[in-house]
């Protein structure tokens, strides 16, 4: 093929695939209107995680229970205890050693940690500020829990 051929086929490719073009059917128009909300809700997914442990008001207390040689402990009782009102909650923690005190109003609070076989274990200001989750990482020390702080 001489180069002029070239030139001439060249120059039609273009308005050949423009032509192809037209006869693809077309997308709807609410084809990119689901994808958005698709990915809206899962933003929303995804924040309410941290959603579940404050609210703009509120704040919370989260953290892990281990016993004296590192390990995580299941099933220790925690308690979050106003100095303000003295109104109380309490979670238990995972298996994973973990827990979560969520929506606790901008405050201090005590915090004790209990189970059987451990001492009782206190922290009497632990200041919760809105928005915020306090760590608070618990170390139970061996006894039982009338054994004192």
């Amino acid at each position: 093929m001489s180069l002029a051929k070239q030139a001439k086929s060249t120059r039609r490719l273009p308005t050949l695939l423009i032509r192809n073009e037209e006869h693809l059917p077309r997308q709807s128009a609410t084809a990119p209107s689901c994808l958005r909300v698709l990915a809206l809700f899962g933003l929303l997914a995804m924040s309410s995680l941290r959603i579940g442990a404050q609210t703009a008001g509120t704040g919370a207390i989260s953290g892990t229970v281990s016993d004296p040689s590192g390990a995580l402990v299941e099933g220790v009782k925690i308690t979050v205890t106003s100095n303000a009102t003295g109104g109380s909650t309490s979670v238990i923690t995972s298996r994973s050693g973990t827990y979560l005190v969520p929506l606790l109003l901008p405050a201090t609070y005590r915090v004790e940690a209990s189970k059987e076989g451990f001492k009782l274990s206190t922290y009497p200001q632990i200041t919760v500020n809105v928005t915020e989750t306090e760590a608070l990482n618990i170390r139970l020390v061996v006894g039982g829990i009338t054994d004192g702080e």
